[in-house]
C-alpha cells in the first residue's frame, strides 16, 4: 500500500517522505485496517485528525514543527521524560495509522463510551508499530494525575483498551464492573510503568483526599483512628472521609494510629 499526500505544497512531502516506510509497512500488521491506505489530506487547522471519505485529514500545524499538544505535553513534564514525547515525524506517522484504523472501525455502531473507539485505533497503532512510543506519553499523563481519569483522551483510554486485551477483550465494548476497573488501576500504577523505555515517577498519592472525576483513580493516603479503622469498597467510610457511591476501593485494614495508602478507582 502506498502513503500519498497534497502535492500542492512541498511541505507535505518534507513531512511525510521520511515516515512513509514506517507507515506502509506498520499498515500491514494494522489490525483492524481498511483494504487500503487513506491519503493524506490537508485538514482544518487546529484539529489534529479527521476521518474524511476521501482520506485522513491531518492538522497543517504539523509542517511547521512539534504540534501544539506534544509541545505542551513537553511543557508540563518534567524534563528526564521529555524524550518519550512524540516529535512530528512519529506523530505524523501515527496520525495517518489511527485515521487507518478509525476507517475501518466506522462502519461499527456508535460506541459507549464515546471515547472507546478511538482509544482502540490508537491502541492498534502501537501494537502495529511500537516503535513510535504513541502510549508512553499518556502513561506518564495516568500516573501524573490519576485523578483526573480518561477525560474524553483517546491516548489515556489507550491504556485501558491495553488491559482489556490482555483479559482476551479488546473489541468491542463491555462495561467494566468496579472490581475490574479497580484491577486496571493497579496494573496501570504497578506493572504497565515498568514497560516504558524510561524510569516513570510512581503515582501520586492525595493526602485523604477521595476522587470525584469518572473513570479516574487516586491513591489515597488515610489514617486510623484510635479505634483503628478499614477502607471497603463503595462508600465506605475512612477518617470521617466518604468515597463516592459509584468508587470501589481496596479492602486494607489499618491499625488504630497507623497509616496507609488506599487506592481508589472510580466509573461513570
Amino acid at each position: 500500500m502506498t502513503l500519498r499526500w497534497p502535492d500542492d505544497d512541498p511541505r507535505w512531502s518534507a513531512l511525510l517522505a521520511p515516515v512513509r516506510t514506517v507507515v506502509e509497512r506498520a499498515f500491514e500488521r494494522l489490525e483492524p485496517r481498511p483494504e487500503a491506505l487513506p491519503p493524506v489530506l490537508a485538514g482544518t487547522p487546529g484539529v489534529l485528525l479527521e476521518v474524511r471519505p476521501d482520506g485522513v485529514a491531518l492538522d497543517p500545524a504539523l509542517l511547521d514543527g512539534l504540534h501544539p499538544a506534544d509541545a505542551a505535553w513537553i511543557a508540563r513534564m518534567p524534563e528526564e521524560l521529555h524524550p518519550l514525547a512524540l516529535d512530528r515525524w512519529r506523530r505524523t506517522a501515527a496520525v495517518v495509522l489511527e485515521g487507518a484504523v478509525l476507517e475501518a472501525l466506522s462502519e461499527e455502531g456508535p460506541p459507549a463510551p464515546a471515547w472507546w473507539r478511538a482509544a482502540r485505533a490508537v491502541e492498534a497503532v502501537d501494537r502495529a508499530a511500537p516503535e513510535l512510543g504513541v502510549l508512553w506519553p499518556a502513561l506518564a499523563d495516568w500516573l501524573a494525575t490519576p485523578d483526573l481519569g480518561i477525560g474524553g483522551d483517546a491516548h489515556r483510554a489507550a491504556w485501558f483498551v491495553r488491559w482489556r486485551r490482555r483479559s482476551g477483550s479488546g473489541g468491542a465494548w463491555i462495561a467494566p464492573t468496579g472490581e475490574e476497573w479497580l484491577a486496571f488501576a493497579t496494573w496501570l500504577s504497578e506493572r504497565a510503568p515498568a514497560q516504558a523505555p524510561l524510569p516513570l515517577p510512581t503515582t501520586a498519592v492525595a493526602p485523604g483526599a477521595w476522587i470525584a472525576a469518572p473513570w479516574s483513580f487516586r491513591h489515597v493516603r488515610v489514617e486510623a483512628g484510635p479505634a483503628g479503622a478499614r477502607a471497603i469498597a463503595t462508600g465506605a467510610a475512612v477518617t470521617g472521609r466518604v468515597a463516592p457511591p459509584q468508587a470501589t476501593a481496596e479492602i486494607v485494614r489499618i491499625a488504630a494510629g497507623e497509616r496507609a495508602t488506599v487506592l481508589v478507582a472510580a466509573l461513570e
